[in-house]
């Protein structure tokens, strides 16, 4: 029976079929099956593999299926296959494989709660019309049995709504797979589980386990990475604006450069498109690629060279940039202050007279830098020979007190 079911390979455990499904299993094991095949197709003294060494394998009568199989472990379509291309292929297949097994098995699962819904409403729907068939009694109460059934659909709306939403968006419209990587509300998330009614998520960004109803998630904006091609990506920087256009050309000649803006006159805001090739399913191969390309793009714009805006030019204090300084006395600093005033209040539309709070800084700083000194008086002897203690004071001072002094 299991040789009908699986063919005479699937039975064997020795045969190839059974000794590669058994090694994409587990992870250790598919590498080591990636790095056993690539070193079997290799040529001798060759670091990549390439679509006449598959040819010469298989042999010229199969050219059309050595392509294939060459186009599919090319994945970056550069012509050759190395080793961590070959890894990371075989690698990719048994991701895919155990995805398509858990989601055949979820799909199952749903099916088989949507059947035993479905026959529950089948027997009642039989059972009430052989009652009906049978009883003549029982045929005069079914008018009020379907009027007890519309009102209690009434509470119900909700639940059968949601029901029908869900088998809807899970069979017709189906929008994900288990193991696809999705953006749900420019959310990165994985699917990891689903259901009739819900569907389980893994966020990528902090590993969370998200629960999402399928009747919520027909009205979100559903982004499938996995199912999409070749995916571009746009890099935002800020440069110089001395650059010159040619150096786009110099550095960069096979991406997409565009001019966003020129800010405020001193820097120009650029956009680079980036087509990566492939999608971004693969989370740890994208930010392995993308630091790749983030160093290449920072030692393209050093070795070229490119300046952010405000550098590029010899640092303060050195020879070609030097400082300077100008000493002015306080007189012409307060008349060139006075100066600025006078001309800032004459370019006013409407002209206003000023307030005594305007004034009364000027006050206080005149007060502050006055200098303290005394009345000039006549010393006048005393008995004791000391000077008198009104020197300087004036004879109507009065104290903080109020208090006229006297002698």
């Amino acid at each position: 029976m299991t040789s009908e079911i699986v063919g005479a390979q699937g039975s064997n455990p020795t045969s190839a079929h059974s000794v590669v499904v058994k090694a994409l299993e587990m992870k250790t094991s598919t590498e080591a099956l990636a790095r056993r095949l690539w070193m079997s197709f290799v040529a001798e003294g060759k670091d990549a593999l390439y679509q006449e060494d598959i040819i010469q394998i298989l042999g010229s009568h199969r050219t059309e299926e050595a392509e294939h199989i060459f186009s599919t472990l090319d994945a970056d379509c550069n012509g050759d296959v190395s080793l961590d291309e070959m890894i990371m292929t075989v690698v990719e297949v048994a991701r895919e494989r155990k995805a398509l097994a858990r989601s055949m098995h979820d799909v199952t699962q749903a099916v088989r709660v949507l059947d035993r819904f479905l026959s529950v409403i089948v027997v009642v729907c039989v059972a009430m019309i052989y009652a009906a068939f049978f009883s003549s009694g029982f045929a005069k109460y079914l008018a009020t049995i379907g009027t007890q059934i519309a009102a209690i659909s009434f509470a119900l709306a909700g639940t059968a709504q949601e029901f029908l939403g869900s088998c809807i968006f899970l069979f017709v419209k189906h929008p994900y797979d288990v193991g696809d990587r999705v953006d749900i509300d420019k959310t990165p998330m994985i699917v990891e589980h689903v259901s009739l009614l819900y569907t389980v998520f893994r966020r990528v960004d902090n590993n969370k386990t998200v629960q999402i109803p399928n009747i919520v998630s027909n009205n979100m904006w559903i982004e499938n990475v996995s199912r999409s091609k070749a995916m571009k990506e746009q890099i935002s920087m800020t440069i110089n604006s001395s650059t010159s256009h040619d150096n786009k050309r110099d550095f960069m000649p096979t991406l997409e450069l565009d001019i966003l803006s020129v800010g405020d006159m001193k820097q120009l805001e650029l956009r680079v498109e980036v087509t990566h090739k492939s999608n971004w399913s693969n989370e740890m191969l994208r930010a392995a690629r993308r630091n790749k390309l983030m160093c290449a793009l920072i030692a393209s714009l050093r070795a070229v060279p490119i300046y952010s805006p405000g550098s590029g030019g010899p640092l303060a204090g050195e020879p070609a940039n030097p400082g300077y300084s100008v000493t002015i006395s306080r007189e012409e600093a307060e008349a060139a202050r006075a100066k600025f005033d006078a001309e800032k209040a004459a370019k006013r539309l409407v002209a206003h007279a000023p307030k005594a709070t305007d004034a009364a800084p000027q006050a206080v700083s005149s007060a502050v830098d006055a200098k303290s000194y005394l009345r000039p008086a006549d010393v006048s002897a005393t008995s004791s020979g000391r000077p008198s203690a009104d020197l300087g004071r004036d004879p109507e001072h009065k104290n903080k007190l109020g208090l006229r002094r006297t002698d």
